[in-house]
């Protein structure tokens, strides 16, 4: 979105968390000059230090997807009384591990792109659940898509979707699949789609990703599941793990 002021008044927006003690990335735009950063995080404050690091807490290039890890003064310096959850989330170096999937785009600008947790592991490819879903929305009878993984006996997980259509939609779950296929990699693409009234969220409406899982039960009968299983054996827009 793009952020601009009402009036004389300023809109901030900002990044922080319980174990940064406060704001790390920041956007504003001030009164008379709108300021469009699109769907970013901002730009990092002053005192602190940003970077989007792989499984193994080594940076990762710019504009590959990783977990957003954070280094100030702010950083927790561990859990009272529970050193294994201390050792889990700080690097021995001294980072946060933030648990958030980001990409780093253009001015060192972040765009966050999910938890680590909804990472679906497709046949050695990592597969984001957020983009995907921004995928799915891209269809003209898409209100909105949650997307999950369920298990597979031959690639470990695969992607599966639930969305919400426009009210008079007549777009099937086969043809949002054979859709999907024509505009993301084939790794990416949910074996199965359904259709529900409503995406199940919780009170502050967050898609609750365990409640879509059910859906997908194999005796279920719901929505459609793709001719083919197989991932490819390399990808050209694709995180291999």
């Amino acid at each position: 979105p793009v952020i601009g002021p009402v009036g004389e008044a300023a809109f901030f927006e900002g990044y922080g968390m319980v174990e940064t003690g406060g704001g790390v990335v920041a956007k504003l735009s001030p009164p008379m000059l709108p300021v469009g950063l699109g769907d970013s995080l901002g730009f990092t404050l002053p005192g602190w230090k940003v970077r989007v690091a792989d499984l193994d807490d080594q940076p990762v290039a710019a504009g590959t997807v990783g977990e957003l890890q954070i280094k100030g003064p702010g950083v927790l310096k561990g859990y009272h009384g529970d050193a294994a959850a201390s050792a889990g989330v700080l690097t021995d170096d001294g980072w946060l591990r933030t648990g958030d999937l980001v990409r780093s785009g253009p001015f060192g600008l972040l765009s966050f792109q999910g938890r680590s947790k909804n990472v679906i592991k497709a046949g050695g490819y990592s597969v984001y659940a957020v983009e995907v879903e921004a995928d799915l929305e891209e269809h003209p009878d898409v209100v909105e898509a949650g997307v999950v993984g369920i298990d597979d006996a031959k690639l470990g997980q695969v992607p599966v979707a639930a969305v919400r259509l426009r009210d008079g939609a007549t777009v099937t779950p086969d043809e949002l699949v054979s859709w999907s296929k024509g505009r993301m990699a084939r790794y990416k693409a949910p074996r199965r789609i359904v259709v529900v009234d409503e995406l199940p969220r919780t009170g502050t409406r967050k898609i609750r990703r365990d409640h879509l899982v059910p859906l997908f039960d194999a005796d279920s009968g719901s929505g459609t599941r793709s001719d083919s299983d197989t991932a490819p054996a390399t990808g050209s827009d694709g995180d291999r793990t």
